[in-house]
């Protein structure tokens, strides 16, 4: 569960119990973001799904040592670290927003074995979950209203066994096998480039796509300035 991940600001999520199982409610930081204060959001009709899979592809020896040439493919293996702290690559900022105003949250190693859940919810918000099991994509592009806040998101696919994450597609990967575009899935509205590349958001827009909206920037560095990409998010529709 999320409860159980740090963010890279060193607070630790606190284990608050919803009413749906392998869902947490985060309380709000002792010390709230002053653009957030005393801001309590209600409506758990709302989940927030934290890349705990894309913090662990991202870490030392892990998938990107592979891809640099530091280590052999025995790095596209890992057990999984349920523990990791957040950061840039993994939304820890979006992760420390959505913590304040109290939304609850499930992270996608969970969500993955037990994809079912999202139908119990009626709007997703998907952060920079890179890296997503089949199970998952398939519960996320058949979820009738989701918000991708983050480019780059369902692009590579993995297998998780006992704990353990292993890089099946994606990435250039595998050599002898790439995939038939830069998106393992093939997913139609892959907008990894030239989106995630646009850190100042500043003609952000969302655009609608088959089954929700996609946010055209990778807002991580001014998530906390630029609250209207929120304000879209929490309208009703």
């Amino acid at each position: 569960m999320i409860a159980s991940i740090l963010l890279s600001s060193g607070s630790e999520l606190n284990d608050a119990q919803d009413t749906s199982p392998e869902v947490v409610a985060p309380l709000v930081q002792d010390e709230p973001i002053s653009i957030i204060d005393k801001l309590k959001f209600t409506d758990k009709s709302v989940l927030v799904v934290a890349p705990l899979l894309t913090a662990n592809a991202y870490r030392y020896q892990g998938f990107y040592d592979t891809f640099r040439g530091d280590c052999d493919e025995s790095c596209l293996s890992l057990q999984l670290d349920t523990k990791i702290r957040f950061g840039y690559t993994s939304s820890n900022n979006a992760l420390v927003y959505f913590n304040n105003l109290g939304i609850p949250l499930i992270d996608d190693y969970t969500a993955s074995l037990n994809p079912e859940i999202f139908s119990q919810y009626k709007k997703i918000i998907m952060l920079h979950n890179e890296y997503v099991t089949i199970e998952f994509y398939e519960a996320i592009i058949n979820h009738p209203n989701v918000y991708f806040m983050y480019p780059n998101a369902l692009y590579a696919e993995i297998d998780l066994t006992d704990g353990v994450m292993t890089l099946i597609k994606g990435k250039g990967y595998p050599k002898d096998d790439p995939p038939p575009t830069v998106n393992a899935f093939d997913w139609e509205f892959e907008n990894t480039h030239p989106d995630e590349y646009d850190l100042e958001c500043i003609d952000f827009k969302w655009k609608k796509i088959g089954n929700g909206y996609q946010l055209n920037c990778y807002p991580e560095v001014v998530i906390f300035e630029k609250t209207e990409i929120m304000d879209f998010i929490f309208e009703d529709r």
